[in-house]
């Protein structure tokens, strides 16, 4: 999560982790499992993303990477503010 002049802006992807963490946390418990259905990013260098790319290019790549729907890009633009 950013926060810009007070505000915090969350970025897509963390609201796709979010949502997945969301299925399997209902209490303040934060076990290992309770991460079960987020995936772990790779960063290294061999990982296919382009980080060097702008913040809405790498969200393209990272929509493509996950195979989500147009209606999933969708809800998740609509309900996220882009950081300027």
């Amino acid at each position: 999560m950013s926060f810009a002049f007070g505000k915090a802006q969350t970025h897509p992807d963390e609201i796709q982790m979010l949502g997945l963490l969301g299925v399997l946390k209902i209490t303040q418990h934060n076990s290992r499992a309770t991460w079960a259905k987020v995936p772990m990013q790779d960063f290294a260098s061999q990982d296919k993303i382009d980080w060097s790319q702008s913040v809405s290019e790498i969200d393209r790549q990272l929509y493509a990477k996950y195979g989500l729907t147009q209606d999933e890009i969708d809800f998740i633009e609509t309900k996220v503010t882009p950081m300027e």
